[in-house]
């Protein structure tokens, strides 16, 4: 029989990398979505389950397949790690380019992180969320500007975030695939909560910063420069000048 030129992962992450990188805001971020949904449904199905041998290889270009981080990145259908990421950052790019969508945008990312975790407790350990999936989960609701509970929400991850995968002194979380230069930012996903706290109306932004900094400090986790600025630039907004100081002096 003629060979079946069954779909992968491989070729549904270019097709949702093209929507990601279109440009095209909220309606790419809900085409990119609705792919993510389809792959998810025909690989619960076993619609397209056909044998190796009456199906053609994975072909060549678009997405690096090294960049797909699932073994089963050349034969199956199900969404790895670097699918739900490109969704997730297609829905976080909107509040940048679109008015009244950010809030919305916030919340599918987050909703997208919950099925990562979900089916990573199911036994799913490569789709367990990594730095980048918190960070840019934490990330769109820390640019929202002109939500009270914005910040909040983003705390709410990060809490989850570390009670997940931070144990004593042991970090559990992934980092970022395949780019050394991120690798060692796990302060990423802390510093956007308190510069959420920074841009928020929170009349405890202060007490929450400081909150945040110093559960950094009890983790396996180093806090940077960035960190302290972040949370000093908080308390000065708040007219915490005690508290401004305390935490220089801790740099």
């Amino acid at each position: 029989a003629k060979p079946f030129p069954r779909p992968t992962a491989v070729i549904f992450n270019t097709c949702l990398d093209a929507w990601a990188q279109s440009g095209r805001g909220l309606e790419a971020a809900v085409r990119a979505k609705e792919i993510l949904d389809r792959m998810e449904a025909l690989a619960s199905s076993g619609e397209l389950n056909l044998p190796d041998e009456n199906c053609l290889g994975s072909p060549k270009g678009g997405v690096d397949d090294n960049e797909d981080d699932s073994s089963e990145a050349d034969s199956s259908m199900k969404p790895n790690s670097r699918t739900y990421s490109i969704v997730m950052n297609a829905f976080s790019r909107i509040p940048w380019r679109e008015r009244g969508a950010g809030e919305d945008a916030a919340s599918q990312c987050e909703a997208i992180l919950s099925r990562m975790e979900e089916r990573a407790a199911n036994g799913e350990s490569s789709l367990r969320p990594n730095l980048m999936h918190y960070t840019t989960a934490i990330s769109a609701w820390a640019r929202m500007r002109n939500l009270d509970y914005a910040a909040s929400r983003a705390e709410n991850i990060l809490n989850r975030m570390i009670d997940l995968y931070y144990s004593g002194m042991i970090d559990e979380l992934p980092t970022f695939d395949g780019d050394s230069k991120r690798s060692g930012k796990h302060d990423a996903p802390f510093n956007a909560v308190i510069t959420a706290y920074a841009r928020s109306k929170d009349p405890f932004a202060a007490e929450r910063a400081i909150s945040i900094l110093d559960r950094l400090q009890s983790s396996p986790i180093t806090p940077t420069l960035t960190t302290f600025n972040a949370a000093i630039d908080v308390c000065a907004k708040r007219g915490k000048a005690d508290s401004a100081i305390g935490i220089f002096n801790q740099i």
